[in-house]
């Protein structure tokens, strides 16, 4: 089992590049824990997918420090097309969440868990996620309880999904507005594509944090997606992004692909925005205090 780590985003509400912001005493990243997690449970190599221009910061910052204890790739992700597609490039960041996950095609050997880089998933979620074992023709999402997701200093999107039975069935993303004191476990949201009407959601409605089990053979699916995707934009292809909960929809929407689920009660926390920080340090801070990390990981 591999792990292929989302490292490319630009950080703009957090206002910085906040998969190298350190969260502990030791300036360890979130990153590094989930890496810890994954190793001890048997990942032998990590491939991190990256912006060309961060490569020497995560080589010197992280790769150095971990090349010991497991195999390390860097996949640059980058705003140029293959073949003969010209256009004029004025893109200032890649093609997105799902041609991220398309760039590591040439670099993954076995069955991998994708997760991003600036979110901390939790022991029990990622055990869920690397302990599973898809089929050819099937993939994992380990999805988490809305409200252990959310961000007391704003609103946040999330993919928030619709299953059936132990199947995913989709994925809509949703601008989570606000949770509602007084009335117990429910949640304020919106559509961000099809409607502006506010929802109700609950404390324990599923959402998936792009924490997700392939085998290699998902890239002989997501390949044609990308190509049709940069035929249907060549008019603009400027702004335009190919995102990961619309990949996993049009794999589930194809009848190729089935996707099985685990919900997680795992508590994520990430670096949505600046004032995060001190919430995700003292929160890994307690995870050491009672044992669940060391203080060094890597000795």
């Amino acid at each position: 089992m591999e792990i292929v780590i989302l490292a490319g985003g630009i950080g703009s509400r957090f206002g910085g590049l906040k998969q190298l912001e350190p969260v502990s005493k030791k300036r360890y990243f979130i990153i590094d824990y989930s890496i810890y997690d994954a190793i001890k449970f048997g990942v032998k190599k990590v491939n991190f997918v990256i912006r060309p221009d961060t490569l020497e910061k995560f080589k010197e910052k992280i790769g150095n420090r971990i090349n010991k204890f497991v195999k390390v790739n860097y996949i640059l992700q980058n705003t140029t097309l293959p073949g003969d597609i010209q256009f004029r490039n004025t893109r200032k960041k890649p093609f997105g969440t799902g041609h991220a996950l398309l760039s590591a095609a040439n670099y993954v050997d076995d069955d991998f868990t994708l997760l991003n880089a600036d979110d901390y998933y939790g022991r029990d979620a990622i055990f869920s996620a690397i302990t599973h074992k898809p089929k050819f023709n099937e993939f994992h999402a380990t999805l988490f309880e809305l409200a252990n997701t959310l961000s007391n200093f704003g609103s946040v999107k999330r993919g928030v999904c619709e299953t059936y039975g132990s199947f995913l069935k989709e994925i809509t993303e949703m601008e989570i507005i606000k949770q509602i004191s007084g009335y117990t476990g429910k949640i304020i949201s919106k559509n961000c594509k099809k409607i502006t009407k506010n929802q109700n959601l609950y404390d324990n409605s599923p959402v998936s944090m792009n924490l997700f089990t392939f085998s290699p053979s998902i890239f002989d699916f997501i390949k044609p997606m990308f190509d049709d995707f940069i035929q249907q934009n060549l008019k603009d292809l400027s702004t335009v992004e190919f995102l990961l909960p619309d990949v996993i929809n049009n794999l589930i929407k194809s009848q190729n692909f089935s996707a099985s689920f685990q919900t997680t009660r795992s508590v994520w926390k990430g670096l949505t925005f600046k004032e995060d920080l001190s919430s995700v340090k003292t929160y890994i801070s307690d995870l050491v205090k009672i044992g669940v990390y060391p203080e060094i990981l890597w000795k």
